[in-house]
C-alpha cells in the first residue's frame, strides 16, 4: 500500500484519491465523503522517503563516507535492469544482472567491494546478484 499507484488502478479510485499517483501522500482521509482522498503530497518529505525506499532498499544503493555499495533487493522476476546514478558531476551507468545469490560488483571491468565516489567522470558499473 505504500506505492501510490495502488490507489489509482481505475477511474473510480482516481476520482476518490485526487492526488498524484506518483507521489507519496502524508495522509489519507478516513471519514465522510473525503474517505480515501490523499493529501499533503510533496510537502512533508514524503517524496524523499519514496526516493530512499527505491534507491537504498530496492536498488541497494548505499552510500557511506563517500563510498557506494550495491546490495539489491528486487523482485525475483527482475533479471536484468539498468540505472543511471549521478553523484555531483559524475555519472554511474549501473547494469544489474541476476546470476547467482552472491552479489558481485565491477567498476569499469574490475571487481570491487565498494566504489569510492568521484566528483566528475562517467563510469560503468556491473552488478551481478
Amino acid at each position: 500500500m505504500i506505492n501510490p499507484i495502488e490507489h489509482s488502478k481505475n477511474n473510480e479510485q482516481v476520482a476518490k484519491y485526487k492526488v498524484e499517483p506518483y507521489a507519496v501522500e502524508a495522509d489519507i482521509y478516513g471519514e465522510n465523503e473525503f474517505a480515501g482522498r490523499g493529501g499533503w503530497t510533496w510537502y512533508t518529505g514524503s517524496s524523499g522517503w519514496m526516493f530512499t525506499l527505491q534507491a537504498e532498499y530496492i536498488l541497494g544503493l548505499k552510500i557511506h563516507h563517500g563510498e557506494l555499495k550495491i546490495m539489491p533487493s528486487v523482485p525475483k522476476d527482475w533479471n536484468k535492469f539498468e540505472v543511471t546514478f549521478r553523484w555531483k558531476n559524475a555519472k554511474y551507468n549501473i547494469k544489474y544482472e541476476r546470476i547467482n545469490e552472491n552479489t558481485q560488483m565491477y567498476l569499469d571491468g574490475e571487481k570491487v567491494d565498494e566504489i569510492k565516489l568521484k566528483d566528475e567522470g562517467e563510469f560503468d558499473v556491473k552488478v551481478e546478484f
